[in-house]
């Protein structure tokens, strides 16, 4: 058993904190964050996104009363083009993400504000959070590439 000092100022003014090595791991995993740069595909629907977002033009689903959940129709047409069996892993990830928008293989993408990218196999769904409305907007899903994240 290893035995470490501690020195008594940190334990005074409250300045220790101890957690287990996996929600250290955890926290770890979170303050990692790639930059992102979009391409004029995603810049375009982030434009798009952020223009329409109060308009009706975005299907909008109410799911346990959590988060609203919003999904820009060139989403769906993405889901229309794709294999099925991609199409239905990619639809259960969106009906989940109302529960938590940040469990999952997400990645914050630096540069944007409150912009989250989730693998979902061979495909990257892009989404914005909007903490004061309590809404997510999913805006863009891409196949990944060598230039895709």
């Amino acid at each position: 058993m290893q035995t470490i000092t501690i020195p008594k100022q940190l334990v005074r003014q409250g300045e220790l904190v101890l957690i287990p090595r996996k929600e250290y791991d955890a926290l770890r995993l979170l303050q990692k964050t790639l930059e992102f740069r979009p391409t004029a595909v995603q810049r375009r629907a982030l434009v798009r996104a952020e223009i329409f977002q109060n308009t009706k033009r975005f299907h909008t689903m109410t799911l346990q009363k959590v988060w609203d959940l919003q999904i820009d129709p060139s989403v769906q047409k993405v889901l229309t083009t794709i294999p099925r069996r991609y199409a239905k892993r990619i639809l259960i990830v969106i009906g989940t993400l109302h529960l938590n928008p940040y469990f999952g293989d997400i990645q914050k993408m630096k540069g944007t504000k409150h912009v989250w990218r989730r693998r979902v196999g061979e495909y990257r769904l892009f989404y914005k959070i909007f903490q004061e409305k309590h809404t997510i907007l999913v805006f863009h899903l891409e196949r990944r590439s060598s230039s895709t994240y």
